[in-house]
């Protein structure tokens, strides 16, 4: 019997390839988004931690240029807080891609293992077939020639 080919093995091997290939990219993207999301909250915390030292002080006599200082450290936190929000936003953004071709690609890959899974059952099912007649021919032939255990008489 001959063994069986899929013709499209080196596609399917191809595109596996592929698909493991952005999943690495998946992860390395998902790996800076959280990072980005870890550093925002640094900030917030930071933030938050200027506050309540600000009010703290706010009891004891302060010399305005403490008040000056926090209010500018403020607005600086304040800008670094939107600049990396806007780099979470954009890495969300390419996770959110990036899982889109990560699903298509399995789609293909899948439908290729699907096509492979359906020709491999035809491949058994007329083999099957071959080696049925077969065995119908050798009884066919076995009883014109009078025999019937494979050419033993008793």
């Amino acid at each position: 019997m001959k063994k069986f080919e899929f013709k499209l093995e080196k596609l399917l091997s191809y595109k596996t390839q592929m698909t493991d290939s952005e999943l690495l990219k998946l992860a390395e993207l998902r790996k800076q988004q959280e990072i980005r999301e870890e550093e925002l909250k640094d900030i917030l915390r930071k933030r938050e931690d200027c506050h309540q030292e600000f009010e703290g002080r706010l009891t004891a006599a302060v010399a305005p240029s403490y008040y000056r200082t926090h209010l500018l450290y403020m607005e600086e936190l304040e800008i670094r807080i939107r600049m990396k929000k806007e780099q979470v936003t954009q890495a969300r953004a390419l996770v959110q891609q990036q899982l889109d071709v990560v699903r298509a690609m399995k789609l293909e890959t899948k439908s290729l293992e699907t096509i492979r899974s359906s020709r491999f059952e035809e491949y058994k099912q007329v083999n099957q077939k071959k080696a049925e007649e077969e065995v119908e021919e050798f009884v066919v032939h076995a009883q014109r020639t009078g025999t019937d255990s494979g050419g033993f008489r008793d």
